[in-house]
């Protein structure tokens, strides 16, 4: 099962941005669907760099949402170049430990509800509270990690 897992996100890893298509009549049908899968509330969502200043800024494009069929609907980003986290309270009161949680796609792209926030609500479940990182890509592989390190920061 592991082999197979591997092989799978091997695959994904080296897929394209223009091979995520939208299979929908119209642009605003597929920003519905997108939506229902990945809705942040605006209070849980925090900018790493909130005063503009973002270091190692490759691009101003803005962020970029897509839906890929990969046996179920995942939303992915791409022309990430403003980054942002996503905190997902644990139900316990009281001080709980954080895990950063990363969503992979290869630097390319970043799978946000099948490799993000599915991750974060089941950490949840296990009484750890989650931040899930959307980190400038596609291939800015160090400010990727000076997103990850000012996260953690």
């Amino acid at each position: 099962m592991l082999c197979i897992a591997c092989a799978l996100a091997q695959a994904v890893a080296f897929a394209r941005p223009e091979d995520y298509r939208l299979h929908y009549d119209t642009p605003e049908q597929a920003q519905a669907h997108i939506a229902r899968l990945w809705h942040p509330a605006e209070k849980d969502i925090t900018r790493l760099w909130p005063e503009g200043k973002v270091p190692l800024r490759k691009s101003d494009a803005p962020l970029k949402l897509l839906e890929k069929e990969l046996n179920q609907s995942n939303v992915v980003a791409t022309d990430v170049n403003d980054p942002f986290f996503v905190f997902y309270r644990a139900p316990e009161a009281g001080p709980r430990p954080v895990v950063v949680v990363l969503p992979g796609g290869g630097y390319s792209v970043l799978g946000l509800n099948k490799e993000g926030t599915e991750i974060a609500e089941w950490l949840n479940t296990l009484g750890f509270s989650a931040a899930v990182l959307v980190y400038r890509a596609p291939d800015q592989r160090k400010a990727a990690l000076c997103d990850l390190q000012r996260t953690i920061g």
